[in-house]
């Protein structure tokens, strides 16, 4: 299962990775937990009946994993349903009470409604380090729950706040490699772009996907407001072209994987 996380994680490549899934599916067809992230490449490739049909495949009736919920919420914020997006995010709070999706997706809805300040105290409760009076605590625990708690400050108008939380932020997610299962993928274009620093995101940006970033590529390039300063940038525009590119591609790939016997089907 690692193996399979670590080729699109790690290397952005969807054909290894289905390749090493489909192995784990032969040995484990019970679903091992992880397998709801396939629904997530399926979405980041832009083939949304594998990813529906993947998605139905994962939401066993009471046996919902946290994995489940986080890659079932990315997919419908990459889609623009916020609102569906926020009920799924509940649940999943009800069962992992700091989970950064839930928590980035409820302040979304928060923002959406004119209260940011709802959104920091949710953050605040759920993840009370960021707030100790001595100055917030931040690790490789919690720092993208510190990333997006900059944000929602920035909205209340707290520059001073948010540009601690941002700075100490940097200094842990440079310590973090980008890819791979515990990296950090686009913490550090996110950090950059919210301290308005636009030549330095898109630099990142472009230092990430050239070393094969791909895993949520979509839901954080389209949809994520953090980004929004570089959206208009032709620099921006052309990275996104290139990653549609390089997905169609890699969609191509798989097909014909599937049409010559070199990937089995799947059961779902």
């Amino acid at each position: 299962m690692s193996l399979a996380m670590l080729y699109w994680g790690g290397y952005g490549r969807a054909d290894d990775a289905l390749l090493a899934w489909r192995k784990v599916v032969s040995l484990d067809p019970d679903v091992p937990w992880q397998l709801p992230l396939v629904a997530l490449m399926w979405f980041d490739l832009g083939d949304q009946a594998a990813a529906d049909r993947w998605l139905t495949a994962m939401r066993v009736p009471d046996q919902r994993h946290v994995v489940t919920y986080v890659i079932d919420i990315a997919i419908k914020l990459g889609r623009g349903e916020i609102g569906a997006a926020s009920r799924d995010a509940e649940n999943l709070l009800a069962l992992d009470p700091d989970n950064q999706t839930a928590l980035w997706t409820l302040g979304l809805a928060d923002l959406d409604a004119g209260r940011p300040d709802k959104a920091v105290e949710r953050i605040e409760a759920a993840v009370p380090v960021l707030f100790e009076d001595t100055g917030p605590v931040i690790d490789a625990s919690n720092y993208s729950q510190a990333v997006d708690l900059a944000f929602f400050l920035q909205q209340q108008g707290d520059a001073t706040r948010a540009n601690r939380l941002l700075d100490l932020s940097m200094a842990v997610v440079s310590t973090i490699p980008r890819m791979g299962i515990n990296g950090h993928g686009s913490e550090d274009f996110r950090i950059l772009s919210l301290q308005g620093d636009i030549e330095g995101a898109l630099a990142a940006l472009r230092r990430a996907v050239d070393a094969g970033w791909r895993h949520a590529w979509r839901v954080t390039l389209t949809k994520s407001p953090v980004l929004e300063p570089l959206r208009d940038d032709p620099r921006f525009q052309t990275i996104v072209v290139e990653l549609e590119a390089d997905m169609a591609a890699q969609l191509e790939r798989i097909h014909d994987m599937l049409a010559s016997g070199e990937l089995e089907p799947f059961p779902y």
